[in-house]
């Protein structure tokens, strides 16, 4: 179920989902709802009435009224769209400009409805305005005024022409023809203008000129006059000369002219005056008046203040200013002066006569040459001939010259030669002696190995010839590999010229000598030292030595150890770095030595006796070698006599040395017998009996284990093989022998088993 109410618990609307309701001002509802389990939940609404809207209207000008012409825009007000009626269509806020004053009503909507209100625009009468001046036109240089008419409260008069300020009725000078506006202000602030305008002719006012204010007696100038559009009128004293702009006049006294001007009704008048000067007398001389063609004349004048010298001959102008000048005429020539005095001018008149010069031609075999070339020269078209020579100095009397050439440059040589009447001529024949080429020759290493490469350079030439060492090459660079010290011819030639000049460079070959300081032979398994060196490294170093060959493959070191056993070669390589004049230059040379072998000696020792009791003295001989060391140098020689007390086996270390040095060592053994009689036998010791012993020969050889043994003399001699086991109860007889020193011998170790048999 639902409850609506208008706020009050008790205003109850309506029982409905749904309530249609009308109010007039804002109003809140509120809804309560109840469910199956008779649960309660509330909420509310609001509902906004709006009114009908009341309308303002305003406008942007705040006086009361505008000026005609003048904008203003009207506003709306208190509305949500607004609509304008009037005498003329408007837009809300859009500026417009009226023609007449009116009524305008707008008309405002919103949601609610619409409303209105309306709004008056004045329209302010302009001010009456009049400008007049003075005069319409005027002489330039005369006052005039404007005078503003009307009922303006205030009023301004400005120019379209900038020039003097203009103030109402006040006089003021216009400079030319220009318009006036008169503006005029009411007490509403609305102008109002007027124009007029003042017509300004020019008074041709400019000053007469002439073509020379100073004239010579008998000369002419022009006087000009402008600036006139009526016309002119020339005077001199009471005689009119003219009604022209300009005027020719020659005057011979000081004169002065007059001219007036007129342009409409304004008139001018002014004067000028010519000077007239009369003319100055002039005298003119040559010194000689008869010479050789173009040998030189001093020409002089006087009597003026400047002169002005012209020919009759080339250079028919005026060709000098001085009252002296120096001339060579080349024929028969007048000379005329023209004198000044600073203002007029009079010439006087002067001949020289001229014998001719003989022709005279050179002819050179060559015109240009090389350096180093000849060229003759020979003269003709005269008498006799000397010639001289720039920059040699010397002065050479003949037809022909042959002369030298000791640098390049341009060699001017000048020929004089005479005729029958003295005359003499000058010409000159230069010879163009060019340079040969100046040839930068460069390698780029001067220093390098043994067929190393090195680049050529040549430059100051076009064009380039090498020698068959550098291939022949005609190029300004080209690569060699000398195998030697080679010096390499190069020819550069100038297109322009043709000239060639030839030059040499050295390119030198480093190659490292090594030397390797060995034995040339060495003891089968004796270690030996090989050491290498670089006799030459420059000023470099040794960067590296290898080593190769048996049992030492590239091995690095300048020394090396090695233990041949045969015939051995070795092989050295180094690379010597020496500091060539463009840079480390770094060369690889190899040498080989050979080590021969001596066969160490075979050292043997030997006893003077196989079998030594203690305290016996016994020889012991070595052999095999030429010197022997014993026991580490507490014995030498090859025979030693040595003698112990104990019992037992005492070992010998001996070193044998051959001729070639080599040596060999050797271990040697002596056993030291206890050779005990019977009386002394231990029935608990293991080994072999004899009794008796001393004996006549015949004695007994007893064991208590198998063992076969050899009966041998003092000579080391076997005089019998005996077997002694378990079937003769191990023991043998001996008998039938002779005196003297028996052993018995183990002849399975060869070791004594028993003791010295003495057999008496």
């Amino acid at each position: 179920t639902y409850t609506w109410t208008t706020g009050s618990a008790t205003n109850v609307i309506s029982n409905s989902v749904g309530v249609s309701v009308n109010p007039t001002s804002n109003q809140t509802y509120s809804v309560s709802a109840t469910n199956a389990f008779g649960c309660v939940a509330n909420s509310a609404i609001t509902v906004t009435v709006d009114q009908t809207p009341t309308i303002t209207a305003v406008s942007s000008n705040t006086t009361g009224g505008i000026c005609p012409g003048a904008t203003v825009a009207l506003f709306g007000g208190g509305a949500t769209s607004y609509t304008w009626s009037g005498p003329m269509t408007i837009s809300n806020g859009v500026s417009f400009a009226p023609t007449s004053t009116g009524t305008y009503v707008v008309s405002g909507a919103n949601a609610c409805g619409t409303n209105t209100a309306a709004i008056t625009v004045s329209i302010h009468p302009l001010p009456t305005i009049g400008a007049v001046a003075a005069t319409g036109s005027i002489c330039s240089g005369n006052t005039t005024t404007i005078n503003v008419t009307g009922n303006s409260v205030t009023n301004t008069i400005t120019s379209t022409i900038a020039g003097p300020a203009v103030t109402n009725g006040q006089g003021f000078t216009p400079a030319v023809t220009n318009t006036y506006t008169a503006k005029g202000t009411s007490a509403l602030g609305c102008t109002a203008t007027a124009v007029t305008s003042v017509q300004v002719v020019q008074t041709p006012n400019l000053a007469p000129t002439s073509s020379t204010m100073i004239l010579c007696i008998g000369n002419s100038a022009t006087l000009t006059a402008t600036g006139a559009t009526g016309g002119y009128t020339w005077t001199s004293g009471t005689s009119t000369l003219g009604t022209n702009s300009t005027l020719v006049v020659t005057p011979n006294t000081t004169t002065t002219y007059s001219v007036t001007k007129n342009s409409s009704t304004c008139f001018d008048t002014k004067p000028i005056t010519i000077q007239v000067n009369s003319l100055t007398p002039v005298f003119a001389s040559a010194s000689p008046t008869l010479v050789c063609a173009s040998n030189t004349v001093s020409l002089g004048a006087f009597g003026g203040v400047s002169y002005q010298w012209y020919a009759s001959s080339a250079p028919t102008t005026s060709f000098s200013s001085s009252s002296n000048p120096v001339v060579m005429p080349a024929v028969n020539t007048t000379y005329t002066v023209a004198a000044s005095d600073g203002t007029c001018i009079n010439t006087a008149v002067v001949s020289v006569q001229t014998n001719t010069n003989p022709i005279i031609s050179v002819v050179s075999t060559a015109t240009t040459i090389c350096l180093g070339e000849s060229a003759t020269l020979t003269a003709s078209g005269a008498n006799n001939y000397t010639w001289t020579s720039n920059p040699v100095t010397s002065t050479t009397n003949g037809q022909v010259l042959t002369p030298s050439f000791p640098a390049a440059g341009a060699y001017a040589f000048f020929v004089t030669g005479d005729n029958s009447v003295g005359c003499t001529t000058t010409v000159q024949k230069v010879v163009i002696v060019n340079a040969a080429p100046t040839l930068s020759v460069w390698a780029t290493k001067t220093l390098v190995c043994s067929n190393g490469a090195t680049t050529l350079n040549v430059s100051g030439a076009n064009s380039y010839q090498w020698d068959a060492g550098a291939n022949n090459a005609t190029t300004n660079t080209t690569v060699v590999n000398p195998a030697s010290t080679m010096v390499y011819n190069v020819t550069g030639t100038l297109t322009s010229t043709g000239c060639s000049t030839s030059t040499t460079v050295l390119v030198s070959i480093y190659t490292p000598t090594i030397s390797i300081m060995s034995p040339t032979n060495t003891c089968l398994g004796g270690a030996m030292t090989l050491t290498g060196s670089v006799n030459n490294p420059a000023s470099g170093a040794i960067t590296s030595y290898t080593w190769s060959g048996p049992g030492i493959p590239n091995t690095q070191g300048q020394s090396v150890v090695v233990n041949p056993t045969a015939f051995t070669i070795y092989t050295l390589t180094a690379k010597s770095n020496t500091l060539a004049n463009n840079g480390n230059l770094t060369c690889i040379e190899s040498k080989t030595t050979s080590v021969g072998i001596f066969y160490n000696p075979t050292v043997t020792v030997a006893q003077a006796r196989p079998f030594v009791c203690k305290g016996e003295p016994v020889n012991l001989i070595a052999s095999g070698a030429n010197t022997f060391t014993w026991n580490g140098g507490a014995y030498s020689g090859a025979t030693i006599t040595v003698s112990h007390n104990n019992v037992g086996t005492v070992s010998y270390s001996v070193v044998g040395t051959d001729a070639n040095g080599c040596k060999n060592d050797t271990i040697f053994y002596l056993k030291i017998n206890g050779c005990q009689g019977i009386e002394e036998f231990d029935g608990n010791t293991d080994m072999v009996r004899i009794y008796p012993n001393p004996n006549s020969g015949q004695f007994n050889i007893v064991s208590n284990r198998d063992v076969k043994v050899q009966l041998i003399n003092e000579l080391g001699q076997v005089i019998r093989h005996f077997e002694l086991q378990s079937s003769n109860n191990f023991q043998v007889q001996v008998s039938d022998l002779a005196k003297g020193i028996y052993f018995i011998v183990d002849e399975k170790n060869k070791s004594l088993t028993g003791q010295k048999i003495i057999v008496q």
